[in-house]
């Protein structure tokens, strides 16, 4: 599964290009973006984890 998620990341924002234009790299808010998405996902199983932990 966390592959097909990079995949899809990888994929997406060459098909939003422009036929003419290539990327050699990807944007700043690209990066900022996947950085923010996977600090979210982090704290999320932390607390899900957390939660778990305090019902037993």
């Amino acid at each position: 599964m966390p592959i097909l998620f990079a995949l899809i990341l990888a994929l997406a924002p060459a098909a939003a290009e422009a036929p003419g234009q290539r990327r050699t790299a990807p944007e700043a808010s690209d990066v900022a973006l996947f950085g923010v998405a996977a600090g979210a996902v982090w704290l999320t199983r932390r607390a899900l984890r957390r939660r778990i932990v305090r019902r037993d």
